[in-house]
Protein backbone atom coordinates (compact mmCIF):
# COMPACT_ATOMS: atom_id res chain seq x y z
CA UNK A 1 0.00 0.00 0.00
CA UNK A 2 1.59 3.43 -0.88
CA UNK A 3 2.42 5.77 2.25
CA UNK A 4 0.95 8.98 2.32
CA UNK A 5 3.02 11.97 3.00
CA UNK A 6 2.75 15.52 4.74
CA UNK A 7 4.37 18.00 5.91
CA UNK A 8 5.85 16.09 9.09
CA UNK A 9 7.25 13.79 6.54
CA UNK A 10 11.25 13.74 6.52
CA UNK A 11 13.66 13.18 3.48
CA UNK A 12 14.93 9.97 5.17
CA UNK A 13 11.59 8.61 5.68
CA UNK A 14 10.81 9.12 1.99
CA UNK A 15 14.15 7.84 0.36
CA UNK A 16 13.76 5.18 2.72
CA UNK A 17 10.52 3.75 0.95
CA UNK A 18 11.71 5.53 -2.40
CA UNK A 19 15.22 3.73 -2.09
CA UNK A 20 14.41 1.19 -4.96
CA UNK A 21 12.76 3.63 -7.74
CA UNK A 22 16.33 5.87 -6.76
CA UNK A 23 18.88 3.05 -6.36
CA UNK A 24 20.72 2.55 -9.93
CA UNK A 25 19.18 5.82 -11.26
CA UNK A 26 20.53 8.47 -13.34
CA UNK A 27 19.31 11.74 -11.39
CA UNK A 28 19.13 15.50 -13.09
CA UNK A 29 18.10 17.96 -10.78
CA UNK A 30 18.17 21.48 -11.74
CA UNK A 31 19.13 24.62 -8.92
CA UNK A 32 21.06 22.75 -6.39
CA UNK A 33 22.80 25.94 -4.48
CA UNK A 34 24.14 24.86 -1.09
CA UNK A 35 21.08 25.10 1.71
CA UNK A 36 18.68 25.58 -1.05
CA UNK A 37 15.37 22.73 -1.28
CA UNK A 38 17.22 21.48 -4.42
CA UNK A 39 20.71 20.71 -2.41
CA UNK A 40 18.78 19.11 0.25
CA UNK A 41 17.11 16.67 -2.05
CA UNK A 42 20.06 15.39 -3.72
CA UNK A 43 21.80 15.14 -0.34
CA UNK A 44 18.97 12.72 0.92
CA UNK A 45 18.69 10.84 -1.78
CA UNK A 46 22.94 10.36 -2.62
CA UNK A 47 21.82 7.81 0.38
CA UNK A 48 19.97 5.43 -2.21
CA UNK A 49 23.04 4.84 -4.70
CA UNK A 50 21.87 6.15 -7.68
CA UNK A 51 24.21 5.38 -10.75
CA UNK A 52 24.53 9.41 -10.99
CA UNK A 53 23.66 12.58 -9.75
CA UNK A 54 23.78 15.69 -12.35
CA UNK A 55 23.49 18.99 -10.55
CA UNK A 56 22.74 21.28 -12.34
CA UNK A 57 23.23 25.13 -11.26
CA UNK A 58 23.55 29.06 -13.05
CA UNK A 59 26.56 29.67 -10.29
CA UNK A 60 29.06 26.65 -10.80
CA UNK A 61 31.03 27.03 -7.41
CA UNK A 62 27.72 27.22 -5.22
CA UNK A 63 26.99 24.14 -7.07
CA UNK A 64 30.86 22.69 -6.30
CA UNK A 65 29.56 23.16 -3.00
CA UNK A 66 26.87 20.97 -3.04
CA UNK A 67 28.58 18.62 -5.02
CA UNK A 68 31.89 18.79 -2.52
CA UNK A 69 28.70 18.41 0.44
CA UNK A 70 27.58 14.59 -1.30
CA UNK A 71 31.33 13.51 -2.16
CA UNK A 72 32.39 14.37 1.70
CA UNK A 73 28.77 12.88 3.07
CA UNK A 74 28.88 10.22 0.77
CA UNK A 75 31.99 9.23 -1.02
CA UNK A 76 30.73 6.52 -3.20
CA UNK A 77 28.71 8.81 -5.03
CA UNK A 78 29.09 9.60 -8.38
CA UNK A 79 28.38 13.24 -9.26
CA UNK A 80 28.69 15.28 -12.18
CA UNK A 81 27.96 19.42 -12.25
CA UNK A 82 26.54 21.50 -15.50
CA UNK A 83 26.44 25.01 -15.68
CA UNK A 84 22.56 25.72 -16.29
CA UNK A 85 21.31 29.16 -16.55
CA UNK A 86 17.71 28.90 -17.19
CA UNK A 87 17.19 32.49 -17.38
CA UNK A 88 18.81 32.80 -21.14
CA UNK A 89 17.65 30.46 -24.15
CA UNK A 90 21.44 30.51 -25.37
CA UNK A 91 23.11 29.25 -21.95
CA UNK A 92 20.09 26.16 -21.27
CA UNK A 93 21.10 25.55 -24.85
CA UNK A 94 24.57 25.43 -24.25
CA UNK A 95 23.54 23.52 -21.23
CA UNK A 96 21.62 20.90 -23.09
CA UNK A 97 24.24 20.29 -25.46
CA UNK A 98 26.76 19.91 -22.95
CA UNK A 99 24.79 17.27 -21.79
CA UNK A 100 24.04 15.44 -25.12
CA UNK A 101 27.82 15.39 -25.29
CA UNK A 102 28.34 13.21 -22.82
CA UNK A 103 28.34 9.94 -24.29
CA UNK A 104 28.93 8.06 -21.03
CA UNK A 105 25.31 9.40 -20.12
CA UNK A 106 23.35 7.68 -22.52
CA UNK A 107 19.81 8.37 -20.58
CA UNK A 108 18.69 10.34 -18.21
CA UNK A 109 15.76 8.60 -15.93
CA UNK A 110 14.94 10.87 -13.48
CA UNK A 111 14.82 15.08 -14.46
CA UNK A 112 13.53 17.16 -11.43
CA UNK A 113 13.34 21.20 -12.75
CA UNK A 114 13.44 22.37 -8.78
CA UNK A 115 15.58 25.70 -10.11
CA UNK A 116 13.56 29.29 -9.27
CA UNK A 117 13.60 32.53 -8.42
CA UNK A 118 11.62 34.57 -6.67
CA UNK A 119 10.65 37.94 -5.79
CA UNK A 120 13.31 39.60 -7.73
CA UNK A 121 13.34 42.90 -9.19
CA UNK A 122 11.52 43.78 -12.26
CA UNK A 123 13.73 42.68 -15.13
CA UNK A 124 13.65 41.31 -18.50
CA UNK A 125 15.95 38.10 -19.75
CA UNK A 126 18.52 38.20 -22.32
CA UNK A 127 15.22 36.93 -24.49
CA UNK A 128 13.01 39.41 -23.75
CA UNK A 129 10.78 37.90 -21.31
CA UNK A 130 10.34 39.12 -17.98
CA UNK A 131 12.73 37.17 -16.22
CA UNK A 132 11.16 35.25 -12.92
CA UNK A 133 8.75 33.94 -16.22
CA UNK A 134 11.69 32.70 -17.78
CA UNK A 135 13.80 31.54 -15.39
CA UNK A 136 10.85 29.36 -13.71
CA UNK A 137 9.05 28.27 -16.35
CA UNK A 138 10.44 28.77 -19.86
CA UNK A 139 13.81 28.08 -19.00
CA UNK A 140 12.59 24.47 -17.91
CA UNK A 141 10.13 23.89 -20.57
CA UNK A 142 13.34 24.49 -23.07
CA UNK A 143 15.92 22.25 -21.21
CA UNK A 144 13.31 19.44 -20.70
CA UNK A 145 12.47 19.31 -24.38
CA UNK A 146 15.91 19.81 -25.63
CA UNK A 147 17.03 16.66 -23.78
CA UNK A 148 14.06 14.63 -23.94
CA UNK A 149 15.92 11.90 -26.27
CA UNK A 150 18.02 11.37 -23.50
CA UNK A 151 14.94 11.34 -21.36
CA UNK A 152 12.84 8.64 -23.19
CA UNK A 153 16.52 6.71 -23.42
CA UNK A 154 15.57 5.82 -20.19
CA UNK A 155 13.78 2.32 -19.27
CA UNK A 156 11.21 4.13 -16.73
CA UNK A 157 11.77 8.37 -17.82
CA UNK A 158 10.27 10.67 -14.82
CA UNK A 159 9.95 14.35 -15.26
CA UNK A 160 9.23 16.02 -11.50
CA UNK A 161 8.58 20.20 -12.12
CA UNK A 162 8.72 21.58 -8.53
CA UNK A 163 6.68 24.49 -7.98
CA UNK A 164 5.12 27.13 -5.40
CA UNK A 165 2.04 27.41 -4.90
CA UNK A 166 1.97 31.11 -6.10
CA UNK A 167 -0.36 30.09 -8.86
CA UNK A 168 -2.81 30.58 -5.84
CA UNK A 169 -1.91 33.81 -5.31
CA UNK A 170 -2.72 34.98 -9.00
CA UNK A 171 -2.68 32.90 -12.16
CA UNK A 172 -0.35 34.06 -14.84
CA UNK A 173 -1.33 36.81 -16.86
CA UNK A 174 -0.77 35.55 -20.42
CA UNK A 175 -2.08 38.80 -22.08
CA UNK A 176 0.48 40.10 -20.57
CA UNK A 177 3.29 38.31 -19.05
CA UNK A 178 6.24 40.85 -19.16
CA UNK A 179 3.45 42.81 -17.08
CA UNK A 180 4.01 45.70 -20.14
CA UNK A 181 0.65 47.37 -18.95
CA UNK A 182 1.39 47.61 -15.25
CA UNK A 183 5.01 49.65 -16.36
CA UNK A 184 2.98 51.30 -18.47
CA UNK A 185 0.70 52.81 -15.77
CA UNK A 186 3.75 53.12 -13.41
CA UNK A 187 5.78 55.27 -15.65
CA UNK A 188 2.53 57.31 -16.29
CA UNK A 189 2.08 57.71 -12.89
CA UNK A 190 5.85 58.73 -12.59
CA UNK A 191 5.16 61.04 -15.53
CA UNK A 192 2.58 63.00 -13.09
CA UNK A 193 4.53 63.81 -10.01
CA UNK A 194 6.11 66.70 -9.80
CA UNK A 195 9.84 67.23 -9.28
Amino acid sequence: MARSYNARTTADEVVKDLNDEIKGKVVLVTGVSPGNIGATFVESIAKSHPSLLILTGRNIAKTQQTVNTIISTHPQAKVRHLQLDLGSFAAVREGAAMLKSWDDVPHVDVLVNNAGVMATDFALSPDGFESQFATNHLGHFLFTNLIMDKILASKSPRVVDVSSDGHRLNPIRWGDYNFDVRNMLLEYRLSLMPF
